[in-house]
């Protein structure tokens, strides 16, 4: 609860959010440790919303490789060093991102709201909107009931 506050995001805020990241991948510990990374990272409202729904898109497409908790993980890495690290750098490489563009971009960024706008907008955000299109049209595709649950009753 303390990285929450912190944050500004409310204990009831970041519960919802471990709920619904549990619901697609069903474990807790990935979920917790995942949203406290982008915690860290100053996500919070809205950012922390729309970054968790791209990471978790990302996980769902490369379901095999690409973990939740890793990507959050790598993006910590890379806000804090301004170069695309780890998992987070290989996913933008899978989504077509020129990583030398993005790290420029990353360096030139002169506040901390700056830096993680510039990661929401990346062009990884496609995925997760392709993911979601695809999973509302055919949810029986996906491993989680949860989530496929959700997807229907919002379709």
């Amino acid at each position: 609860q303390s990285i929450a506050d912190e944050t500004g995001t409310t204990f009831d805020q970041a519960q919802d959010k471990v709920k619904e990241v549990y619901s697609v991948f069903g474990e807790t510990d990935s979920a917790v440790e995942g949203l406290n990374n982008l915690m860290t990272a100053g996500f919070n409202g809205d950012t922390l919303d729309s970054i968790t729904d791209q990471l978790v898109g990302a996980s769902i497409k490369w379901k095999d490789t690409l973990k939740f908790e890793g990507l959050a993980d790598g993006l910590q890495e890379t806000l804090a060093t301004r170069a695309a690290l780890g998992p987070f750098a290989e996913m933008l490489e899978r989504a077509g991102v020129n990583l030398d563009t993005f790290d420029e971009g990353l360096a030139n960024a002169t506040t901390e709201a700056e830096k993680q706008q510039r990661v929401i907008l990346s062009h990884f955000e496609k995925y997760h909107t392709k993911y979601h299109t695809h999973f509302s049209q055919m949810p029986c595709l996906c491993d989680s009931k949860a989530f496929c649950l959700q997807v229907q009753v919002l379709s």
